[in-house]
């Protein structure tokens, strides 16, 4: 590793790693070394564009180092892609014995034409249309810019698509796969256990899990499922209003004379560990209708990740317990 060096010639030069467009791709940063006003004037015209770097490289901390590019090699990045996927699967819980399917075969009674969950056009064409362009593509290789740009032509075909796949319980193995990009948490880098997994899944496949989403919210509020002190996940609340509510609680019951002791609790891999079977009895517990806890069910279930490194894939691996991160 070599450090950037400071000259003086004519003109200002800098590049730092090929951060800046048009710059040289080697590392210098030089100045002409000039008599008084002039060296003074040509740094201030130049400054302005780099003023951060060049305070940030003065001040003795230079904001990146220059070190000798490292040869790429393929083979590492796929070890590094195994790694991690295993260390990420390791933490799955067990896939329990098998059970009676929590989601029964829905009864003749049930199949009444009004019960049949129905998929409105409209609905998928504003989904599609808030689709964030900038999101990475699933293993399918769909990009969200081309079915934000297609919503006219596609929410149709796609409404029957997701209507049937409700109906039926039967969810497509694409929407079932993901992959996995390892974020970079603290720490040593060295070690699989201080990076974070985030799950980039079909884009069709997440506007349909937003349909069913709604259908749950909905179905819980009216059967009030969800209590008041239920912050997270919860819309129009969050660990700010979290945080309001306990301090109100706490500062009140301080103010009354009354002992106050706080215990924090904070479950490991909370959402890697979550048990399927357990999550889709509570469900039905929960009162959500026979159809869309069918089709959780068979979402759940089949589940396969693979860590992407720089365009490198690790082998596919199951998904025995939790839920996908987004």
């Amino acid at each position: 590793m070599h450090s950037c060096t400071i000259q003086y010639d004519k003109m200002l030069q800098l590049n730092i790693c090929g951060v800046s467009e048009g710059l040289p791709t080697h590392s210098t940063l030089a100045l002409k070394k000039g008599r008084g006003d002039e060296k003074t004037t040509v740094a201030s015209e130049k400054l302005s564009e780099v003023s951060s770097f060049f305070y940030t490289f003065l001040c003795g901390k230079p904001l990146l180092t220059c070190p000798r590019k490292p040869a790429r090699n393929m083979t590492e990045d796929t070890e590094k892609a195994e790694l991690l996927n295993a260390f990420f699967a390791s933490v799955f819980s067990a896939k329990a014995s098998s059970q009676q399917s929590q989601a029964l075969e829905v009864s003749e009674e049930a199949c009444r034409k009004d019960d049949l969950p129905l998929v409105e056009e409209h609905c998928v064409r504003d989904q599609l249309s808030n689709v964030d362009a900038h999101k990475s593509m699933g293993p399918n290789g769909m990009h969200p810019q081309v079915l934000r740009e297609l919503a006219d032509v596609i929410a149709e075909p796609l409404s029957i698509v997701f209507e049937r796949s409700w109906r039926t319980g039967e969810v497509p193995e694409d929407w079932r796969k993901a992959n996995v990009t390892p974020v970079f948490k603290k720490r040593k880098k060295e070690d699989p256990r201080n990076y974070r997994l985030v799950s980039l899944t079909s884009i069709p496949g997440k506007v349909m899990e937003q349909l069913i989403l709604e259908v749950i919210i909905k179905q819980a509020e009216e059967k009030k499922v969800i209590r008041s002190s239920q912050h997270g996940f919860t819309k129009g609340k969050s660990r700010l209003t979290n945080l309001i509510a306990s301090c109100d609680g706490m500062t009140g019951w301080a103010d009354e004379g009354r002992a106050v002791d706080v215990v924090s609790l904070d479950f490991s891999k909370a959402f890697d560990t979550v048990s399927h079977n357990i999550l889709l009895g509570k469900l039905g517990k929960c009162g959500l209708d026979e159809w869309s806890v069918r089709w959780i069910e068979n979402w759940l279930n089949g589940r396969a990740q693979r860590v992407v490194i720089s365009g490198t894939e690790s082998s596919w691996r199951p998904v025995t317990s939790g839920v996908p991160h987004r």
